[in-house]
């Protein structure tokens, strides 16, 4: 009679953890699309990752890092051309140093894309290095640095034939990136 209670005891003991691991397993499991999602979630956050880490192969290159930004923010850059820019900012004191460099221009954007620009130099370990307004056409004019490679982004409203501003969500966008003389 005690053999029998103590199996019965047991029987009930082990009935109650799986019960409750059950429990714990439908309560805190995703449900239907909430699964696809944190499994869709997981594996953006990895190849995000996984990018950036390729981004972090390439230092004081400004060619791979315009190539890395395509890769990266997987906007549609048009043909990749040769351009000198001005490196300059009055807002910060920096004297205007002319850069033999890569453009990529002429292109429209929209602002989770410029989002993404932003997010890609933060990743890649850029500096901000000024902000400034160009006053002819309200683009923002952001200066990136990391060691001696320089990257000079315009992001501004879109504006039609007539000069008017385009009320939607697009943006001008025109990016330079060079070296900087030692």
């Amino acid at each position: 009679m005690a053999k029998t209670r103590k199996i019965i005891l047991i029987i009930v003991i082990i009935l109650l953890i799986i019960a409750a691991a059950l429990f714990a397993f439908c309560r805190f499991t995703p449900k239907g699309n909430e699964w696809q999602n944190s499994i869709y979630a997981y594996w953006n956050t990895q190849y995000a990752n996984a990018k950036a880490s390729i981004i972090h192969l390439y230092r004081d290159d400004p060619l791979q890092t315009m190539k890395d930004l395509k890769l990266y923010t997987e906007l549609p850059l048009s043909e990749l051309k040769r351009k000198s820019f001005v490196w300059e900012s009055k807002s910060e004191g920096i004297l205007p140093t002319t850069i033999n460099g890569r453009i990529y221009d002429k292109l429209v954007i929209t602002n989770d894309q410029s989002d993404k620009v932003r997010e890609f130099f933060e990743r890649s370990g850029f500096g901000l290095q000024f902000f400034d307004v160009d006053l002819n056409t309200y683009a923002g004019i952001s200066g990136y640095r990391k060691d001696d490679t320089a990257c000079l982004v315009k992001i501004g409203p879109l504006k039609d034939d007539n000069n008017e501003l385009i009320a939607e969500d697009k943006l001008n966008f025109e990016i330079f990136c060079g070296r900087l003389a030692q």
